[in-house]
């Protein structure tokens, strides 16, 4: 899933899209880093079995997975951040900010561990950030966790907050990210294909996927991304 929405918004939704068959050498011979390879057999057998995704073969013989209508809306609703595609975010924020006593430690662990997986920035402790909005979502979790009653949800626009970029800079800490990114350029030549792609990997999963609004002017994931792509088209 990586693979097919680490380019700008899930410009292609396919699981495993135009990448993959290339890295995957034979037939899903290819297994995400740190990924044991009967789990990841078994996630695809899974995924095949209800319909989430399916299984297609390209002009030149090349087996790759695909997401279907139904793994697509699936998806989008867990991740709901890689619904949103490029240039429609409306400069409005969703803030959460909650008051959690330390008798209920896990609760606020939770909370916060929600947060950032859905790719919430701290601005405090209590009071996190992001630009994209899905509050249906996240009451819904808020109301299973038993929370909804400690934790207001927000919608703001911002009237006095500076140079967006600069504070999404330091919210998210993108200059340590981006550096990741530049480092994978630096070493394109000096590394193995496999390497590339799981220190790719590692460094999208602290990417936040910010709307290009609040991106650094030298934001280096998708000439990353494209530079990797070249190389599972040349190399094997």
């Amino acid at each position: 899933m990586t693979a097919a929405t680490a380019g700008e918004f899930l410009e292609d939704v396919r699981l495993v899209g135009d990448l993959i068959p290339k890295m995957m050498e034979i037939r899903y011979g290819f297994v995400p880093p740190n990924y044991k390879r009967a789990s990841y057999f078994s996630s695809v057998s899974k995924l095949l079995s209800t319909g989430e995704i399916k299984r297609k073969t390209d002009s030149k013989g090349n087996v790759f997975l695909e997401l279907t209508a139904r793994g697509e809306s699936k998806f989008k609703r867990k991740f709901p951040i890689l619904s949103l595609q490029k240039g429609e975010w409306d400069e409005t924020f969703m803030i959460v900010v909650f008051d959690i006593s330390e008798k209920e430690r896990k609760k606020r662990d939770t909370l916060r561990r929600k947060l950032r997986e859905l790719g919430f920035g701290m601005m405090q402790e209590s009071v996190w950030i992001s630009p994209y909005h899905f509050e249906d979502d996240f009451r819904e979790f808020l109301e299973t966790r038993d929370l909804a009653s400690e934790v207001f949800v927000l919608r703001a626009q911002a009237l006095m907050m500076g140079d967006y970029k600069k504070l999404a800079e330091k919210i998210w800490n993108l200059q340590d990210i981006n550096l990741a990114y530049k480092g994978i350029l630096e070493n394109i030549d000096a590394e193995s294909r496999k390497k590339l792609w799981e220190r790719y990997f590692e460094t999208v999963n602290s990417d936040p996927m910010l709307p290009i609004e609040l991106l650094p002017g030298d934001w280096t994931r998708s000439r990353v991304f494209s530079k990797l792509q070249k190389l599972a088209l040349t190399k094997h």
